[in-house]
């Protein structure tokens, strides 16, 4: 089982919150980090101990702004989901955003495109 990851957003980094008990995963702010490997891979790393157990997992992600080195690696988020999902698991993915943020939900549509799993676009 793997620990909770709570991550406190920084100027350039999201808030993480990763929870073992509930299985879900929130990734919410903005993401623009030097380094996205140092930010993402713990995500990677929580979601395979997390299916050693066979439990149902929820991604959200509600973020305001992302640069193209975290984009890739919320598509690698998506397609180990998406893996998980072909498999047999339990998988649900929320792409939020604001309302008036075509940019956020066109992001959204084109993650949404690329993912066999369930995914919704969740207007706030």
């Amino acid at each position: 089982m793997p620990k909770p990851l709570n991550i406190a957003a920084t100027r350039d980094t999201p808030a993480i919150r990763a929870d073992e008990k509930t299985g879900e995963i929130v990734i919410s702010g903005q993401s623009y980090p030097l380094n996205a490997a140092s930010v993402y891979e713990p995500i990677l790393a929580w979601i395979d101990e997390y299916w050693v157990e066979d439990k149902p997992l929820v991604i959200t992600f509600h973020l305001t702004y992302f640069n193209t080195s975290t984009s890739k690696y919320l598509l690698n988020i998506i397609k180990k989901s998406e893996m998980g999902y072909e498999k047999g698991k339990s998988v649900v993915i929320n792409w939020k955003y604001d309302q008036d943020d075509d940019d956020m939900l066109e992001s959204g549509e084109d993650f949404k495109e690329m993912c066999a799993a369930p995914f919704n676009l969740v207007p706030q």
